[in-house]
């Protein structure tokens, strides 16, 4: 048996080459994974991408393992409950950007499917409360996002609201816990007080949820511009929290997109502050009541992500905005066309420009 005792935060390719070659050594048949997105989405590289002797990684012609393909069997243990990657394929990696800008971030879909994964409440007992937040944000991200998209469907939108229901239920206690940590930031690495067994088994549930949900339709446009803000500004920003940064703008943008699009966004952010069932499939509120709600929602988010991040402008020019509006797949998921300044509204939330 070997292990790697820390896998960096959204690991670079060769921290998967490593690891491979450490399994091959021991003749690991196969692995076990503990921890966050990180440690068990460089696992699943590793189970996908380990049973094949040739190309490198760093090839930008080597995306996917066939899904037929074989690979090493994989033990998931998640400790923070937002990825949801216990339930996913999907191995979020990064590696150097051909501009010099720092990362890209590089989704390898190797259809790993965790073999088993092993969700205990008392994995999340001492989890700082930052990162509570901050994961439970992008299990949020998720939830919405499988449902404010061009692929959701009946099937995904019920388990996406059932999950919105179920971090609404606990949220009192996040925003308490963000609250403290304004004011006293010793409190970022304390647990969130008040969460036990029975409220992390709910959040954990979210998380899978998402986790299941977005294994169907995929994530948009927060996920899309999220991980921009991660990679080329600001690498200390937790993903979650970047998603968060731009939820409250990617809300407007799907209203806008016609009727039934505008009365989804209003059911999510509804359900999120607790104002609506998850089983409330008619719900139904005119353009007054939702600008409020989003108002409401946005003050919410507010609370839990904490400020605006400042971007330098010839980032957010030649980076930010050009590299997002390469990324058709996420574009893909919007019900309409989007415009430049409807690119750049997605940052408005969330992004200070300083020049």
């Amino acid at each position: 048996m070997s292990s790697l005792p820390r896998a960096p935060a959204t690991p670079q390719f060769f921290a998967v080459e490593r690891v491979i070659a450490i399994g091959r050594m021991h003749k690991a048949d196969f692995i076990v994974a503990i921890g966050g997105g990180s440690p068990i989405d460089l696992a699943k590289a590793v189970g996908g991408r380990g049973v094949l002797q040739s190309h490198s990684l760093f090839s930008p012609t080597v995306t996917a393992v066939a899904p037929d393909a074989p690979h090493v069997p994989l033990v998931a243990i998640p400790t923070t409950a937002g990825t949801g990657t216990e339930a996913t394929p999907y191995s979020i990696l990064t590696r150097p950007a051909p501009d010099g800008h720092g990362v890209e971030k590089f989704g390898f879909s190797g259809r790993v499917f965790p073999t088993l994964s092993l969700l205990c409440p008392a994995f999340f007992a001492t989890l700082p409360a930052r990162i509570a937040i901050d994961t439970v944000v992008d299990a949020f991200s998720h939830l919405a996002e499988g449902v404010l998209c061009t692929k959701a469907t009946d099937a995904t939108d019920g388990p996406a609201f059932a999950g919105i229901a179920l971090i609404a239920k606990h949220l009192h206690l996040l925003r308490a816990a963000a609250a403290s940590i304004e004011a006293d930031s010793d409190e970022a690495y304390n647990p969130v007080c008040g969460l036990g067994d029975a409220e992390w088994r709910d959040l954990i549930a979210a998380s899978t949820l998402g986790g299941a949900v977005i294994a169907h339709t995929s994530t948009s446009l927060p996920h899309g511009a999220g991980y921009g803000l991660t990679t080329h500004c600001d690498p200390s920003i937790p993903h979650g929290r970047a998603n968060g940064l731009l939820f409250p703008p990617f809300c407007e943008l799907v209203a806008r997109a016609g009727p039934v699009w505008a009365a989804k966004v209003a059911r999510v952010e509804a359900t999120f502050l607790g104002q609506c069932a998850a089983s409330a499939t008619d719900f139904a509120v005119a353009p007054p009541a939702a600008a409020v709600i989003h108002a409401q929602f946005s003050s919410l988010m507010r609370e839990l992500v904490g400020p605006s991040v400042a971007v330098p402008a010839e980032v957010m020019d030649a980076v930010l905005i050009p590299r997002f509006a390469e990324n058709k797949a996420k574009l893909a998921q919007y019900p309409g066309e989007l415009t430049a300044e409807d690119l750049r509204f997605l940052f408005s939330f969330g992004v200070v420009v300083k020049d």
